[in-house]
């Protein structure tokens, strides 16, 4: 029960069970306000206090989600650096191995500067990300296309190396001279001028005879005025003859490399002494063997 007055609140406390003292308490209107604003104050402390946790939560968020994201950023630019310092190795093998290639060739080898422009200089960690990556998908791409020039330039020179080997360069025996050339003569036999097709390269008889190029073996025996001959398809156009000889050592069908003895030189069929008859063909038209033999190996008596 409650009374009010001007000082302020008189409360009656009964007990329940109706037996007992009833107690009065003066609750003055200064006690009120205290209470009041003791209650209020609390409640505001416990909004304050419930909403600094809170950005304590959010806080703690954030931290642990810039420590991920720090942690990812560090691994991806790891993993950038690695695949920068790779790209590196393989730009530098390529260049390697182009410039041997440019060296079989005989070409200037790739400036060192160029190269060092299109490597580029290392990675900056503190560099934008979206940066980092774009230059890296640029190497791979340039990497790429430079592993694509250099399967093409390793299919020309492995053409060109092609045609080399099955290209006539050499003289027909290991030794032995020039004792007639190409172009047009007096035929010992009949006296008359006359287009002789080839060279004859004089040695001891039974010398070596051998192969001007790699090819392919067409004829192999006795042919009318050329004696024992042997024929040889370089591919390419290219067909050589060797004539006159006292054995043929090769068959039909037979594949031979640059240097092979085919025969043994000799005198067979229309010939006034022991040499090696030798043409070039290109087309199936006679050309003179001179234009097709490495000066280093051109002897003459």
């Amino acid at each position: 029960m409650k009374e009010s007055s001007k000082k302020g609140f008189l409360i009656h406390v009964v007990p329940l069970s109706g037996v007992g003292k009833v107690r009065r308490y003066l609750m003055t209107h200064f006690l009120v306000k205290l209470i009041t604003g003791t209650v209020i104050f609390f409640l505001i402390l416990n909004l304050f206090l419930l909403v600094y946790l809170f950005n304590i939560e959010v806080d703690k968020s954030k931290l642990n989600f810039l420590i991920k994201e720090n942690s990812f950023l560090t691994k991806k630019i790891s993993s950038l650096m690695l695949k920068n310092d790779s790209l590196i190795k393989k730009i530098e093998k390529l260049a390697n191995e182009i410039n041997r290639l440019r060296n079989h060739a005989g070409l200037d080898a790739i400036d060192e500067d160029f190269l060092k422009m299109g490597i580029g200089g290392r990675l900056i960690p503190n560099q934008d990300l979206k940066s980092l990556e774009k230059r890296i998908d640029y190497m791979l791409n340039l990497a790429r296309e430079f592993d694509n020039k250099l399967e093409e330039v390793k299919d020309i020179v492995d053409k060109k190396k092609n045609e080399l080997e099955h290209t006539p360069s050499i003289l027909p025996v290991i030794s032995g001279f020039i004792v007639s050339g190409f172009g047009y003569r007096r035929d010992p036999f009949t006296g008359r001028i006359k287009l002789h097709e080839g060279i004859d390269v004089s040695s001891g008889f039974g010398s070596p005879v051998i192969s001007t190029a790699k090819g392919k073996v067409t004829y192999s025996g006795w042919r009318e005025g050329y004696g024992l001959t042997v024929e040889i398809d370089h591919g390419y156009g290219f067909k050589t003859i060797y004539a006159h000889n006292s054995k043929n050592l090769v068959q039909v069908g037979e594949t031979v490399k640059r240097g092979e003895i085919i025969a043994l030189m000799g005198s067979s069929g229309r010939a006034t002494g022991v040499h090696v008859h030798y043409e070039v063909r290109l087309f199936d038209k006679p050309l003179n063997p001179i234009n097709f033999i490495i000066p280093d190996h051109l002897y003459f008596d």
